[in-house]
């Protein structure tokens, strides 16, 4: 029989979400005349992190994202952040987890170590980290790892296409751009991570 005086173990106080952005399904290259890839280059969706109160998604919480794509990766970390506004700007988002208030500490401090990189990457290490401190399965990692996406620059390396990527990243990152602004996609909802 346990004790009455006995230590009692925290109680969540934090659900954590993925959110994945919206995207589209090709990118110009930029070659003067916009000719379309064939097959299509595919871009990746955004991946962002968020931090709300417990069972509250309607409360602000903390938005945690890579920015910036190919002029040079930088987190992003904002707080005030409800995600049931967000909700409208998204492809969709998931609970992952729920933390204690030491999960939700170490969470951020571990999130401002980890090396600027494209945004699924960043989360897949933030989702690495959080099965090894056991706050989520490794299964939950594996599952978004088989959801990750090449980046564009990495499909046009590995594709078809006679085009250099350094001589095409900058007018790519341009025609992203235009297309995001064109179509109404924010910074939430548009992955500028090309490389």
């Amino acid at each position: 029989m346990k004790s009455p005086f006995s230590k009692q173990p925290p109680k969540p106080k934090f659900d954590l979400y993925i959110i994945h952005g919206k995207d589209h399904s090709y990118v110009a290259i930029g070659l003067g005349e916009y000719l379309r890839s064939k097959p299509p280059l595919h871009h990746p969706g955004h991946w962002m992190l968020m931090l709300t109160p417990k069972d509250e998604t309607e409360k602000d919480g903390t938005l945690f994202q890579m920015k910036r794509g190919a002029t040079g990766y930088e987190l992003s970390i904002k707080e005030d952040r409800s995600l049931w506004v967000l909700e409208a700007h998204v492809k969709h988002f998931e609970k992952l987890a729920s933390l204690t208030e030491q999960e939700d500490a170490d969470f951020r401090s571990h999130a401002q170590t980890i090396e600027a990189k494209r945004c699924q990457d960043f989360v897949l290490d933030m989702l690495r980290y959080l099965a090894v401190k056991g706050v989520i399965e490794e299964g939950v990692v594996e599952h978004y790892r088989g959801q990750s996406q090449r980046s564009v620059l990495t499909q046009l390396r590995k594709g078809p296409w006679r085009v250099r990527p350094s001589s095409s990243i900058a007018s790519m990152l341009k025609d992203c751009w235009e297309y995001a602004e064109g179509h109404g996609l924010g910074s939430l909802t548009y992955d500028t991570c090309l490389e």
